[in-house]
């Protein structure tokens, strides 16, 4: 009965970190405006900050989860939740669009490196019967995420300036990181072999996921989906605006 309440208590604690992933990647949409003005930003130039993220968040997703499987998914989601966090009062702090640039794409580095172990961690905690409520009322974190990002943040900003808002979001972060790592326990977790680490390896797990059944056409239409996510995320709030 202990380990089934602390398998909830889990969850709670990665929706949490889950909320706070997405609240730092969305909540610059709802900013949009203010930097256009605060940073003298082109359209085009706005456009490239989330294609920064992106294009950077695409390319470790793998990478993140391998390192998740080796080194260890608590250590992970810490290491990400503070990281990204560090990051976010950095964005907070920046004086010239290229400063601007390297920070989400940072960002995106960092934040790559929690789904993969968060969702990992969910799954070693419950079995069949609760595995798909479980990873369902994780995922909800990321659209409450959205929801607070673009309505708070739009918020703060608009009553305290876009810089608050990134330093408010980062500090709470930075906290929220200690008390995971203290409160979450890693399960399961086997320790990395010098074989099981390095280009070789990577590769190779590489090719195992693209011979599962199925697993291309999954991507590519995930894929499909998320761009026009993307462009409606991106660009509403300036459109609105």
């Amino acid at each position: 009965m202990k380990d089934a309440r602390y398998a909830w208590l889990v969850v709670a604690m990665l929706w949490l970190v889950f909320l706070l992933n997405y609240l730092d990647r969305q909540v610059i949409f709802a900013l949009f405006p203010l930097l256009r003005t605060g940073l003298k930003l082109q359209d085009y130039q706005l456009g490239l900050i989330p294609t920064a993220f992106l294009w950077v968040y695409a390319a470790c997703s793998p990478l993140g989860g391998y390192l998740a499987d080796r080194l260890g998914r608590k250590r992970m989601i810490v290491l990400s939740l503070v990281v990204w966090s560090l990051i976010s009062v950095a964005i907070g702090a920046v004086r010239s669009y290229p400063q601007m640039l390297a920070a989400v794409a940072l960002m995106g580095v960092s934040e790559a490196c929690y789904l993969p172990a968060g969702l990992a961690l969910v799954a070693e905690y419950h079995g069949d019967r609760t595995r798909s409520l479980a990873t369902g009322l994780h995922q909800s974190g990321s659209y409450f995420g959205m929801v607070v990002g673009g309505l708070g943040g739009g918020w703060i900003g608009e009553h305290y300036g876009w810089r608050p808002v990134f330093i408010l979001l980062g500090g709470l972060g930075v906290v929220y990181g200690v008390v995971v790592m203290f409160g979450l326990r890693a399960k399961g977790e086997m320790r990395a072999d010098s074989n099981s680490v390095g280009a070789g390896a990577f590769f190779a797990a590489v090719g195992e996921l693209i011979s599962l059944p199925g697993f291309l056409k999954l991507t590519l239409v995930f894929s499909a989906m998320s761009m026009a996510n993307w462009v409606l995320y991106a660009w509403m709030p300036l459109y609105l605006y």
